[in-house]
């Protein structure tokens, strides 16, 4: 998979250009932005063209999603498009990159989208951190963080762990390299640690209870770190072959449910001992002796 170097600028029907590629990289579309544009094209003002991988059927687009709709939204019938010669994969890999220096500044949901695509993907995961840093036009611990919390997530989901070991980083000079040894997890030398879902033992005192949530606040964290990884895996079933059917939409509402989970975990997150009665238990933290995400940013106010 290669896309020419060689490229034109012409105009293009809206209608003709793919967005079913999976290839819109954003979280969201800001929609005061599009709101800006339509009107700025309505008056006349220029604006880059689309960037656009012709694969000699289709025209998939890489980069441009905020001006398409604002060229819809003011009416318009066609726009330029700078038209290069490539595969839904190459607009894909274009996309990623997209933004990072022009245009509406991405946020850092975006960049872990962008990130995630290539690490959910079973030929460009294989690639070091360095060329996917660059590719997405991130830094490289963002990435090298990103890839080492899908590795405990797929540990966790008790899947293949196929980039443990092994020459399985390919560098930007083609060179396989053993990817750095995994850190081992902090052993609390207890004996349940093996066993994930054990039952818990009972605390003792209000003291220990306490001590207990304020320690499984970690474990609420963990979760919500999946969660955010599970947010970009629709996007890249889209893309997948099987992903036909599955549209734009129905990816938003996705996520949107997957956010809903992450705000109620959030919520109830432990953060704190209560500040009313010591971790003894009282009305404010409702006799838990601990106070969780909005009580305890109540009390910082």
């Amino acid at each position: 998979m290669s896309a020419s170097s060689t490229c034109t600028v012409a105009p293009l029907p809206l209608a003709s250009i793919r967005l079913d590629g999976g290839t819109q990289i954003r979280a969201n579309i800001d929609e005061p932005t599009v709101a800006e544009y339509a009107e700025r094209m309505a008056a006349g003002a220029a604006f880059p063209p689309l960037v656009v991988y012709h694969d000699g059927e289709h025209h998939w687009l890489a980069d441009g999603f905020h001006r398409l709709a604002a060229a819809e939204q003011a009416g318009l019938a066609e726009v330029d498009c700078e038209l290069r010669r490539g595969t839904q994969r190459d607009a894909l890999l274009c996309a990623v990159g997209a933004n990072s220096a022009h245009g509406l500044r991405r946020t850092n949901e975006d960049k872990r989208r962008a990130v995630g695509l290539l690490l959910a993907d079973s030929e460009w995961s294989q690639k070091s951190d360095r060329w996917i840093a660059e590719t997405c036009g991130v830094s490289n611990p963002f990435v090298s963080t990103l890839r080492a919390q899908l590795l405990t997530v797929n540990s966790c989901g008790g899947g293949p762990d196929r980039q443990s070991d092994g020459p399985v980083l390919l560098g930007r000079d083609g060179k396989a390299r053993k990817r750095p040894a995994r850190r081992a997890e902090p052993s609390d030398n207890d004996a349940s640690a093996d066993k994930p879902f054990a039952q818990a033992a009972k605390p003792s005192t209000s003291a220990d209870r306490v001590e207990m949530a304020l320690a499984a606040a970690a474990d609420f964290q963990a979760q919500l770190d999946r969660l955010v990884e599970f947010r970009g895996e629709a996007a890249r079933l889209a893309a997948g072959p099987g992903g036909a059917f599955l549209t734009q939409h129905e990816v938003t509402e996705y996520e949107s449910g997957i956010r809903t989970a992450e705000s109620v975990l959030i919520d109830a997150q432990p953060r704190g001992r209560c500040s009313r009665c010591g971790g003894k238990g009282c009305f404010h933290c409702r006799h838990k002796g601990y106070t969780a995400f909005n009580s305890w940013e109540e009390e910082r106010r």
